[in-house]
């Protein structure tokens, strides 16, 4: 078997281990690439074409059973084994995985169930196009819809962080994007808007106030995010902030579901 055609992505959290299953497989002549979290993961695989995921379960942000179940519905010709360090997540992710490998790992062992797995690929797509020369041609595409109600006073903060959100329908994120300048606009937009996030800026709020609000969002029976920033000024605005806005507001959408799955081709 030529193992460089074949593309390798390791996703863990522990950087001592995405390193050491770069070095080892790298040597055994497979393309390997490595990232910390689920999210990057998510990214890569949209746009690299991904024969393995070697996916942690236990990572900051999204957990793997999420990655994996993605995964699996947007790229069903990803292979997923999973590696853990913990024997109780092996029953969660079993009918997602092809196979489940304990830490500490063993190279070999690894090495065997990527050659098992590729062999086992290699073969089913002359069976697949036996079967089904047409389901074979489709193709899904993962969107990401939801609903943002910012919490923010400050009409140019909000107009250069609704610009963020927007320009990211370019990647499959929609975003409908309200706003209310106190708690009390909140009300009055929430029963209309129903929002799935909000984004409240604690920069202008205070603490006594901001706390009273979270309690009463956090007493509602619907599942809602809560994500909190703090922006002074347009000035103060910074790439880093931003960043970390659109990420968590990514892993919740990921994570609950807020997504739409459309097919493509014949």
């Amino acid at each position: 078997m030529r193992t460089d055609m074949y593309n390798i992505l390791v996703a863990d959290d522990e950087e001592e281990t995405v390193d050491s299953l770069k070095h080892f497989l790298a040597s055994k002549g497979f393309n390997v690439n490595g990232v910390a979290n689920g999210q990057d993961a998510l990214k890569y695989i949209e746009q690299n074409k991904t024969d393995i995921l070697l996916l942690d379960l236990r990572m900051p942000g999204m957990h793997g059973k999420e990655v994996a179940r993605l995964v699996k519905a947007k790229y069903p010709l990803t292979k997923i084994l999973v590696i853990t360090a913990f024997a109780d997540d092996s029953q969660e992710i079993t009918s997602l995985a092809e196979s489940i490998l304990k830490k500490p790992i063993e190279l070999e062992e690894l090495h065997k169930k990527l050659l098992d797995t590729l062999l086992e690929q290699d073969s089913l797509p002359n069976q697949v196009v036996a079967e089904l020369p047409k389901q074979s041609l489709r193709t899904r595409t993962l969107f990401i819809k939801a609903k943002l109600l910012f919490v923010e006073p400050s009409p140019y903060i909000y107009n250069c962080l609704h610009q963020h959100f927007k320009v990211l329908a370019s990647r499959g994120e929609y975003y409908e994007v309200e706003q209310a300048s106190n708690f009390e606009e909140v009300k009055k937009i929430f029963t209309v808007v129903h929002p799935d996030i909000f984004l409240i800026n604690t920069a202008f709020f205070d603490e006594k106030k901001l706390k009273d609000f979270l309690a009463i969002l956090a007493s509602d029976v619907s599942r809602r995010e809560i994500i909190t920033y703090k922006i002074g000024s347009v000035e103060k605005i910074d790439n880093q902030e931003v960043n970390r806005l659109i990420r968590d507001v990514e892993t919740f959408c990921l994570m609950n579901g807020l997504i739409d799955i459309q097919w493509k081709g014949v």
